[in-house]
């Protein structure tokens, strides 16, 4: 059962869609959603424009709708024997190294699955699983073989959240100093130090000594 805004960004992909198919009819595709999903496969979509028409961002209704909805809608449960048959595709691919290549989570899944329905969601978490189980990390250390973590790439977006913020504190110390017809000497690119000169630019002077000091008056 979906809740009201669910249900409301659902109509907003059934609104597009009849737009650029009026021989449709919204609540025929909203009371038949895998026909609805038929039409966004074949079509482009602009998801900005639904977001903003349902009063919602385009990431929450993009991934809503391709993961949450469409596993509601497509995905049908991996059985025991399915992970068991995956352990061992796994254990091989550890033992030739074919692990290593990036496409082997891909290879995995058309190999158990051609001719079953699975969500790739549903797909990625089972083979996640297995990955860290003892065993199979007990093998891939025996083996030498490190499996880059999704760990990793939250490090990476966490580091480049922080060059952004950054950057942020930065444009905001160059208006404050500019304001006071003062300029940031290039050097000051720590975070901490940038926050006291702009407490300092904010509350003082600008022929105060410590912003004189910080910052060069301009000719």
């Amino acid at each position: 059962q979906y809740e009201e805004q669910q249900l409301a960004m659902l109509r907003g992909v059934a609104q597009f869609v009849n737009k650029k198919n009026p021989d449709t009819k919204v609540d025929d595709l909203m009371s038949n959603p895998r026909q609805l999903h038929d039409y966004v496969q074949n079509m482009k979509i602009n998801w900005n424009s639904i977001a903003e028409q349902v009063g919602v961002t385009r990431n929450k209704l993009y991934h809503w709708y391709t993961e949450t909805h469409l596993r509601h809608l497509l995905g049908t449960p991996i059985t025991k024997e399915e992970k068991k048959q995956m352990e061992q595709l796994i254990v091989a691919g550890i033992a030739s190294r074919e692990i290593e290549d990036p496409s082997f989570q891909h290879q995995v899944r058309i190999q158990l699955f051609k001719d079953k329905k699975i969500h790739r969601a549903d797909f990625s978490i089972a083979f996640n699983n297995i990955l860290r189980t003892s065993s199979i990390q007990s093998q891939l250390t025996q083996n030498q073989i490190d499996i880059p973590c999704k760990r990793k790439h939250k490090a990476a977006n966490t580091s480049q959240d922080q060059d952004a913020k950054l950057r942020q504190l930065q444009d905001l110390l160059i208006a404050e100093s500019t304001k006071l017809g003062l300029i940031p000497q290039p050097y000051v690119t720590d975070s901490d130090q940038i926050l006291n000169h702009i407490a300092s630019l904010m509350g003082k002077d600008k022929s105060d000594p410590v912003t004189t000091q910080v910052f060069p008056k301009l000719e």
